[in-house]
């Protein structure tokens, strides 16, 4: 499950990672990808190296986080 909510009595509520998760799925699903392959595609990002690098941008020892996820191996045609 690329998202996974903390509960807040009744709601869900999503972190910076999963914000950022939700973006990238969108950036995937705009270049024509379907949902399932997209959702393939995300799982490749290492979710413990995103949170640490978010833990230094809080901390200001870095001022950007760029998330990469290589697509050379897709069949887009």
């Amino acid at each position: 499950m690329p998202f996974i909510p903390k509960r807040c009595g009744v709601e869900n509520r999503y972190g910076v990672r999963g914000l950022a998760l939700a973006i990238v799925l969108r950036k995937l699903r705009g270049l024509g990808l379907p949902i399932a392959r997209s959702a393939d595609l995300l799982h490749r990002v290492d979710r413990d190296a995103l949170e640490v690098a978010f833990h230094e941008l809080d901390d200001g020892r870095i001022e950007a986080v760029l998330i990469c996820v290589p697509l050379y191996d897709l069949d887009l045609l």
